[in-house]
């Protein structure tokens, strides 16, 4: 997702894709995969409530 993509989310839709990359990556059937960058996705869920991201990129 790009810059442009990620910060013309709403509040509800950046949750809700960072809650599907969180499923998606702990799913144990199927590949776990997730179309989305839940460090992109979490890091923008901070800025946007005025916090700086965790530098180590914790899990």
């Amino acid at each position: 997702m790009n810059n442009e993509e990620l910060t013309s989310l709403n509040n509800n839709e950046l949750l809700h894709h960072f809650q599907r990359a969180v499923e998606l990556d702990a799913k144990d059937n199927g590949n776990g995969k997730s179309p989305f960058d839940k460090d992109q996705l979490r890091n923008e869920v901070l800025k946007r409530m005025e916090h700086e991201p965790a530098p180590d990129n914790r899990r």
